[in-house]
């Protein structure tokens, strides 16, 4: 008995069936379009992911970092590739394989910001490469990765590079058609998922959050079309921390996703303007991982999703609200809670507003009455510049009782 046999059918071919397959043989003949091409599953042996970084950077496949402007997310990629490339410590204290990595970046020089930052984060500078054009029959011009990905195969080739992390700054810079397509992002990522493959490294395209999606997966989040995060086999976020938050201060970089590993943890990471060695006087901003986190990115994001400027601000909005709204008057709970969300707020920032105006939510006389809602007498406007508590508050009140369910929902 061969190999194949235990998989082979017993039972007689259908002889539609088999004419449907004759006929599709004749087609793809005539066509001259060629016939597909099949592998049975004995002749396949099973390998294991190739981890760079476990579970974060996988050889050989795609992955996506996305975040807000300003909080790093290109120079948390330089981190992985500086350690990369000199066999250094990575952000949680194991130690890379030492393999060439490669940037193409359209948003930040060479001279005066790559190379500075990866020499600042212990870079051997011999391991890594620069993308700094292309050269075809018209001569040298700017490299474009939405056509000139196949040019960047053969050239990685053609040097014999042991390539471990490829990063693509942006890496909607690579789609071809309109990045909100499903089917022409898939399209244009394929020659990518092609490099990454036939080098067995890994690419990072970074990119941005899409605006007004505060709340959502944080896999939706990522700008263009759905399909950047799901052709991507692990995405990995970063945020900046509110400067009130029960987190700490500073940034989070998390996994979002990860269709071949973990998809949970991270760590917190600050940004720090470091000397450059060998250069006088030249600083360099570098990304320095602190502890790990033990937590989805989900339950991350809900800390960061407002910057402190704009929570700040939309805090003084609700807080101008409830003041308006309870002027010299008690008003129901429910009709709060109405009057709140009919206004575009959520209810956690109308109690956290009711908090400072010293609102203290009591109850109608009887058993089966309901709360209301009422200003202490001597609570001034916000645009007074000074928003008062309370001297004496309840002691059986707490701040949970400002979103208790006393008869409302």
């Amino acid at each position: 008995m061969n190999q194949r046999e235990d998989f082979m059918p017993t039972a007689p071919a259908d002889p539609d069936l088999t004419a449907s397959r004759q006929a599709i043989t004749r087609t793809h003949s005539e066509n001259e379009q060629g016939t597909a091409i099949l592998k049975n599953g004995a002749d396949v042996t099973p390998e294991c992911i190739t981890w760079l970084w476990n579970p974060y950077l996988a050889a050989g496949k795609i992955h996506i970092l996305a975040g807000p402007p300003g909080v790093g997310k290109t120079t948390c990629a330089l981190r992985m590739l500086a350690s990369i490339s000199s066999g250094g410590p990575l952000p949680d204290g194991t130690t890379a394989t030492k393999r060439d990595v490669m940037i193409w970046t359209g948003e930040d020089g060479i001279a005066d910001t790559l190379a500075p930052r990866l020499l600042a984060m212990k870079a051997d500078m011999r391991k890594v490469h620069f993308v700094d054009g292309a050269r075809d029959a018209g001569g040298v011009r700017e490299f474009d990765p939405a056509h000139d990905i196949p040019l960047l195969d053969e050239a990685i080739s053609r040097a014999g590079l042991d390539l471990g992390m490829v990063l693509l700054d942006p890496i909607v810079s690579t789609f071809s058609g309109d990045s909100h397509k499903n089917a022409e992002v898939r399209r244009s990522m394929q020659p990518v998922a092609d490099l990454a493959r036939r080098h067995n490294c890994a690419v990072v395209g970074i990119t941005h959050f899409s605006k007004g999606t505060q709340g959502r997966d944080p896999t939706e989040r990522v700008n263009g079309s759905i399909a950047v995060g799901a052709v991507a086999r692990v995405v990995m976020v970063c945020a900046k921390l509110p400067e009130d938050s029960e987190l700490g201060e500073g940034c989070v970089f998390m996994i979002a996703k990860s269709n071949i590993g973990l998809d949970t943890g991270g760590f917190r990471y600050h940004l720090e303007q470091v000397p450059v060695p060998g250069y006088t006087e030249m600083f360099a901003s570098v990304a320095v991982f602190d502890e790990g986190l033990d937590a989805t990115a989900r339950e991350i994001l809900r800390h960061v999703d407002a910057s402190p400027a704009e929570d700040k601000e939309v805090q003084q909005d609700i807080t101008s609200f409830l003041r308006d709204l309870l002027a010299d008057r008690r008003v129901d709970s429910k009709q709060v809670e109405a009057d709140v969300r009919g206004a575009g707020y959520s209810m956690d920032k109308a109690r956290r507003a009711a908090k400072k105006l010293g609102v203290v939510p009591k109850k109608y006389p009887g058993m089966k009455s309901g709360w209301y809602w009422e200003l202490p007498k001597f609570a001034k406007h916000p645009e007074d510049g000074e928003v008062c508590t309370p001297k004496r508050l309840q002691t059986s009140q707490t701040s949970e009782d400002l979103g208790a369910n006393h008869e409302t929902s």
